[in-house]
């Protein structure tokens, strides 16, 4: 008896938790469809296009996808997030030379794009074209010379072509811009690496100012 009992109450809470389910996935699709619908009635900008792109690419309609990321283009060619999200649905696919393609089509309208250089580094990558993706990776860091990311990028391809001491330096100029975790990592890995403990623990010792409860400075023995 008490297993039955037992067993009519999993029953009990599992045919709620279907009804739960059920409530939670009808709220989302009606969401999704009022949000469809809004967008639906701003197809004179790129941007809602954009959001009905990256919509169709959530539910695996790669061909919508594209398609709307392309009606975002005829709105505007120098709409720079529809080139990176179109060039994603064909990196999906594994079609990086179309995205290579679509990257420098976007390029042409906008040169100093530097997300549609770090785009195009990263497809050149993929391709292993090692060379020209350094080209790039250095572009992208001209066009944004505040932004971390781009420097710490550029950084990687020096150090991965065997140029630590020009990683370093642009690393340390980019330190002094900003307390960003990957840029701090890498010099001081970059300098450790090179014999300079001292200036790798200053880098430590910044990043620990920053985020002292960073699980990178205790594998690194970093001091606290």
């Amino acid at each position: 008896m008490r297993d039955l009992r037992l067993g009519n109450a999993a029953a009990v809470v599992c045919d709620a938790d279907q009804r739960r389910l059920a409530r939670a996935r009808l709220a989302f699709d009606r969401a999704i469809a009022e949000y469809e619908a809004v967008q639906q009635g701003n197809l004179d900008r790129p941007d809602a296009w954009m959001s009905l792109g990256n919509l169709q690419a959530v539910r695996g309609d790669r061909a919508a996808a594209e398609a709307a990321y392309r009606e975002a283009l005829k709105r505007d060619a120098r709409f720079v997030p529809a080139y990176v999200n179109l060039a994603d649905v064909r990196r999906e696919q594994q079609r990086d030379a179309d995205a290579e393609a679509v990257l420098r089509e976007g390029l042409r309208a906008v040169p100093d794009a530097a997300a549609l250089r770090e785009a195009l580094a990263l497809a050149l990558v993929r391709q292993g074209k090692k060379s020209a993706a350094l080209a790039e990776f250095a572009a992208a860091s001209k066009a944004a010379p505040t932004e971390a990311r781009y420097a710490y990028l550029y950084a990687l391809a020096l150090h991965d072509a065997g140029r630590r001491a020009e990683a370093i330096r642009l690393l340390a100029d980019a330190a002094k811009q900003s307390g960003d975790r990957d840029v701090l990592l890498a010099l001081a890995m970059y300098l450790s690496e090179g014999g300079d403990e001292a200036g790798a623990s200053e880098a430590l010792k910044r990043l620990a100012a920053v985020n002292p409860d960073d699980p990178a400075l205790a594998q690194m023995r970093a001091p606290r």
